[in-house]
């Protein structure tokens, strides 16, 4: 019996996500269909031809043999509440890497992450588990990429940089070399990261300055 991939969240993310592992089939690919979503939203995919189905809710559906996960939901704090409510009923997840990405040498990629093609993770990068790498996006050499972090399409990360769990970073965000980014940090679209951010926020402009000390 096949495996069978099963993506969480039907929006753009996992429309994209589906195309993604499709093109990953025959190459590096863990399953050998991509069997449909889970999502709550059942007529989503009306408009969207051409893609698989929506199969049940997140909440609803109960693993089967032979079937793995992938979550591509955007907000971070529901992709990781959907993923620890699965994997309670025996989930298994993995990672969709792009065959046109680019992966260096001795980079450790975790389980149920999306590494989009054109995105470039240069060596000796830890990357930990449910990490979103978008199109165009780039990491450097001898990061450390914590869980469930979200780089959005052309987002640049420099060497030797310590990006801890859900860090959220914007399109064509940019973080210097040897910083350190905390715990649930937004980075926001354009922003440059020239300190360390020792503090949980929402972070803008040149240099990356605080808006507001939470997450929306």
């Amino acid at each position: 019996m096949g495996k069978r991939l099963i993506i969480i969240g039907a929006s753009a993310m996992g429309r994209e996500t589906a195309h993604y592992a499709q093109e990953c089939m025959g190459v590096n690919a863990h399953w050998d269909e991509v069997a449909g979503f889970l999502d709550t939203r059942t007529a989503i995919m009306a408009k969207y031809p051409g893609y698989p189905p929506i199969i049940a809710t997140p909440e609803d559906y109960q693993p089967t043999k032979g079937d793995v996960f992938v979550c591509a939901v955007g907000d971070i704090n529901v992709r990781l509440k959907y993923v620890a409510h699965l994997q309670s009923k025996g989930a298994q997840f993995v990672s969709v890497i792009h065959p046109k990405a680019y992966i260096g040498r001795n980079v450790n990629i975790g389980i149920g992450c999306i590494i989009c093609p054109h995105s470039t993770i240069a060596a000796d990068v830890i990357i930990r588990d449910h990490v979103i790498v978008n199109v165009n996006a780039s990491i450097s050499h001898d990061c450390s990429i914590g869980e469930g972090v979200t780089l959005a399409p052309g987002c640049t990360i420099a060497g030797w940089c310590e990006i801890r769990d859900r860090v959220e970073f914007g399109t064509h965000s940019a973080v210097l070399p040897r910083k350190i980014i905390v715990n649930d940090a937004i980075i926001g679209a354009g922003a440059v990261v020239v300190n360390n951010i020792l503090t949980a926020g929402i972070y803008i402009g040149c240099p990356a300055t605080v808006i507001k000390n939470e997450r929306c």
